[in-house]
């Protein structure tokens, strides 16, 4: 009896809580429409807040859902400014949404005008001043490598004002052969054309080296043939549009920024390089008399270098200059004839 009762108390327990949770569930109902319009809008989606349970709007806009009166619903739409609305009571909640202008308007330069996201048909990557501003780089050109795909920045020195070959949709594959079967030589070929993408900054051919990343606005990178269809052959290899900032109405921004770049030969060879001029003399007359380019052919010593008649004496006199103490570069032989005893590093020099 008493294990009877048990149960018989359970099922009532059980019984009285159900009555309770529905008790705190209602059926809420409403409709979604355009803020502007005041059209429906079909498939919004209604969410209670933190879970997974929602519906969808219907073709007429309406919707309902079972919530409680602790329920915060989030109304959801694309290209819409999303909005939470606790339920607090309410048994009909309409909502009217606007616009998100800075998901549905945003525009994308394609060459021949300007198109929202939504209405943008081709193979065009976009590029906003902000996402270069992440990458601290005075080259543009290499700020934008790894950036789009199908875009290819090949950069041939370490030049800090080079901006390299870019290809948008690769470069052509080069080949040599030789130039006939019977003759030397070689010539050039190649499968397909290839070319590098054509810059245009706020309508203008140019070089990306040319701008300063912090006057970026947008990169639009076209990549497929419409490319070709406005800017004809020049096109044909990709366009990069670069959309400069423009002043804003009642408003001063003023941006500072410092970097500082060193390029340095990784390879040091001037230790290696012969700084003494008599030592480069011996060294010449050296190879000059020791050329044998024919068997029957003797080396000689040069009569001049870089025009400048020197005769065979000049080592001597060299010789002679150094053995004397001297250390000016230029002196008088015994003709009274100018002669150049100069050691220069010229490596050091230049670099």
């Amino acid at each position: 009896m008493k294990i009877d009762r048990l149960k018989l108390l359970s099922v009532a327990f059980l019984l009285l809580f159900s009555l309770v949770v529905s008790a705190q569930q209602r059926e809420v109902t409403g409709t979604i429409t355009d803020a502007g319009t005041g059209e429906p809008l079909v498939g919004a989606s209604v969410i209670r807040k933190g879970t997974l349970d929602g519906v969808i709007t219907e073709l007429d806009g309406t919707w309902k859902l079972r919530v409680s009166d602790e329920d915060v619903l989030v109304f959801d739409y694309i290209g819409y400014k999303s909005q939470e609305i606790p339920v607090q009571g309410r048994t009909v909640i309409n909502v009217a949404m606007e616009e998100d202008s800075m998901a549905l308007e945003a525009t994308v330069v394609v060459g021949y005008g300007t198109l929202k996201k939504a209405q943008l048909v081709g193979a065009v990557e976009n590029i906003s001043g902000e996402d270069l501003d992440q990458r601290t780089n005075p080259n543009v050109a290499r700020t934008l490598q790894g950036q789009v795909a199908g875009l290819s920045i090949i950069q041939s020195d370490g030049k800090p004002n080079h901006t390299g070959s870019i290809y948008v949709r690769g470069g052509s594959t080069s080949y040599k052969t030789r130039a006939s079967m019977g003759g030397a030589g070689q010539g050039s070929h190649s499968i397909g054309q290839g070319g590098s993408a054509l810059i245009l900054i706020d309508g203008v051919e140019g070089s990306l080296t040319a701008v300063n990343p912090d006057d970026i606005e947008t990169i639009s990178v076209l990549k497929d043939a419409s490319s070709a269809a406005v800017y004809g052959a020049r096109g044909a290899f990709g366009v990069i549009l670069v959309t400069t900032k423009t002043a804003k109405e009642e408003k001063v921004s003023v941006n500072y920024q410092a970097s500082v770049a060193l390029n340095q030969r990784t390879i040091m060879w001037e230790d290696n390089v012969v700084t003494d001029g008599l030592d480069w003399t011996e060294a010449c007359y050296e190879f000059y008399e020791n050329v044998a380019r024919t068997p029957t052919s003797a080396g000689k010593s040069p009569g001049a270098m870089n025009q400048f008649s020197i005769g065979s004496d000049y080592l001597d006199a060299f010789r002679a200059w150094r053995a004397a103490g001297n250390t000016d570069e230029v002196g008088l032989d015994s003709d009274g004839n100018y002669r150049y005893f100069a050691s220069t590093n010229w490596l050091k020099n230049v670099y």
